[in-house]
């Protein structure tokens, strides 16, 4: 596990399970406790293995923000994904998704939240991400 400085999250690395039914890829990651339950209680990362290992073999940290609402006519999940290296430089480049659910209650929210989650993952372009950290990295 690195440290990434004095930030409100501490990254950890963390064993998880991607895309569900593909191989487990373990990959660093940088996110708050109640995002890490929701991915948890969803089954893991939903990361391709390509793009796990384009993000280990460059040593940085997937970097994932996300909540949800419960409210009484629907719930709301949204998630924001970049990726950072262990210097805390981020790229520029990130994925944002909110997704939307007709079913009430906290298990819609946080399946609201995942699928926001999961769709911010599978747009971010992770190769132009990791270009931009090399490029900040340069300077």
């Amino acid at each position: 596990m690195k440290y990434l400085g004095a930030t409100a999250l501490i990254p950890t690395a963390l064993i998880l399970m991607a895309c569900h039914a593909n191989a487990a890829c373990s990959i660093n990651n940088s996110m708050p406790d109640d995002v890490k339950t929701v991915i948890a209680d969803h089954g893991g990362i939903p990361i391709s293995d390509a793009d796990c290992q384009l993000v280990n073999t460059n040593h940085l940290y997937l970097d994932v923000h996300g909540d949800f609402f419960a409210g009484s006519k629907a719930a709301v999940g949204w998630a924001l994904v970049e990726l950072e290296d262990v210097n805390n430089i981020r790229s520029d480049t990130s994925a944002q998704s909110t997704h939307f659910s007709d079913r009430l209650g906290d298990g819609a929210a946080r399946d609201a939240e995942f699928a926001a989650i999961s769709n911010s993952i599978k747009t971010l372009d992770f190769t132009k991400a990791i270009k931009q950290i090399r490029s900040y990295e340069s300077r």
